[in-house]
């Protein structure tokens, strides 16, 4: 396979139809899918994915649009160590370009690949904007391979705050017009214990645990 312009790092666990969703829409904005490469990594304990990610429903998924779909199964981290999932990634794969994604997270802009593609030669940390947040902060940081080949790891915590920290602070940090919308609130029923990501006055992200109870 060819180095693609842009690789989507995607951890996931038991979320499959969280997955389709995610990536048939980010794929259906692109303009020019051809140059995207899909990266999913799953635990080695999770048979639903395991199942889906070898089905040619994800193949179809993918390769019908002209993208590439290359997946990676890993020993079980935890969301904790999130990070490990994207540092595994960007090890094993050659890209122009990183991008930090979930399954939860959902692209909202047309044409993202070209405007991404627009800032093919900036060095530093490309951002969207998810859920209206302000300019100085991303959840999904898109990172050229420079960054990778630098520090030889995409980031050393399970959101990505020291990427951003250290972007923003010596000015290679740029936001673009392309928007994100991402929840962390699910149904318990289909995809588990539900969580929600939350944000504290210092710019700090915590994990809040919900619990679903029928009335």
């Amino acid at each position: 396979m060819n180095k693609p312009f842009v690789t989507i790092m995607l951890p996931t666990r038991k979320r499959t139809a969280m997955v389709k969703k995610s990536i048939s829409g980010l794929l259906e904005l692109a303009n020019n899918p051809s140059r995207i490469n899909i990266a999913v990594a799953y635990d080695s304990d999770d048979e639903e994915s395991k199942n889906y990610f070898a089905s040619n429903q994800w193949k179809l998924l993918v390769e019908n649009t002209g993208a590439t779909q290359e997946v990676h199964e890993i020993e079980r981290k935890g969301w904790k160590d999130l990070h490990v999932y994207y540092n595994y990634l960007a090890t094993n794969i050659r890209s122009d370009w990183y991008f930090v994604w979930n399954d939860d997270a959902f692209m909202r802009t047309q044409g993202w690949d070209d405007e991404l593609w627009e800032h093919r030669d900036y060095r530093g940390l490309i951002s969207m904007e998810s859920n209206g947040k302000l300019p100085d902060s991303t959840l999904f940081p898109c990172v050229p391979s420079l960054w990778q080949y630098t520090f030889g790891q995409i980031g050393i915590n399970p959101v990505d705050q020291w990427i951003q920290d250290i972007n923003y602070e010596v000015g290679t940090y740029k936001r673009i017009k392309s928007k994100i919308s991402w929840t962390r609130l699910e149904n318990r029923s289909l995809l588990g214990t539900p969580d929600l990501l939350g944000c504290n006055d210092l710019g700090r992200f915590f994990l809040v645990e919900l619990e679903v109870n029928k009335g």
